[in-house]
C-alpha cells in the first residue's frame, strides 16, 4: 500500500508543479485558482499523512496540525486579504518534502524529527501570520505610519 502511495504522491507533485508552472507562464493565475489550488493541496497532503499515519510513520495528531495550520490559513486570507507571510508560504513545500523523505527514509529518529519540525514549523507560521495582521492592523499600509 506505501508503494501505491509513493507513486500517487509522485504523480501529484508533478502535476501540481507543472500547473504552477503553467498557469504563471500563461499569464492565467487568478485569486481563484490559487485557493482552488491550495485546497487541493491541503486534500493531497491530508490524504498523504492520513496514509502515514495509520501505518504509525508519523503521529495522528499531525493531521490535526496541518488542518488547523490550513483553516488560519482560509480564516486570515478571507478576512484581511491576501498577506503575504513569507513563512507559511514554504510550508506545503516543507510539507511534501517530509512526506518524500519518508517514503525514502525510516526509523525512529527520522519520525521524531519530521514531527518537530512539521509541528514547529506551523507554530512559527501562525506566529508570523498573528503579527503580520497585528501590524497590519494598527499601521497604514500606505505609509506604515500608525492609524488614527
Amino acid at each position: 500500500m506505501l508503494s501505491y502511495a509513493a507513486v500517487v504522491f509522485l504523480l501529484l507533485l508533478c502535476t501540481d508543479l507543472v500547473d504552477g508552472h503553467l498557469a504563471r507562464k500563461l499569464g492565467s493565475s487568478s485569486r481563484f485558482g490559487a485557493y482552488f489550488d491550495a485546497t487541493a493541496d491541503f486534500i493531497v497532503v491530508f490524504s498523504l499523512l492520513a496514509v502515514l499515519g495509520s501505518k504509525g510513520f508519523l503521529p495522528d495528531w499531525i493531521l490535526i496540525v496541518v488542518t488547523l495550520f490550513f483553516a488560519q490559513f482560509v480564516v486570515t486570507s478571507f478576512g484581511w486579504g491576501p498577506l503575504y507571510d513569507p513563512i507559511g508560504k514554504y510550508y506545503g513545500s516543507l510539507l511534501y518534502g517530509a512526506i518524500g523523505l519518508r517514503f525514502i527514509i525510516s526509523g525512529e529518529f527520522f519520525y521524531d524529527v519530521a514531527t518537530m519540525v512539521i509541528a514547529g514549523y506551523a507554530v512559527v507560521s501562525i506566529s508570523v501570520r498573528a503579527l503580520i495582521i497585528g501590524w497590519s492592523t494598527r499601521f497604514s499600509p500606505a505609509d506604515g505610519r500608525p492609524r488614527q
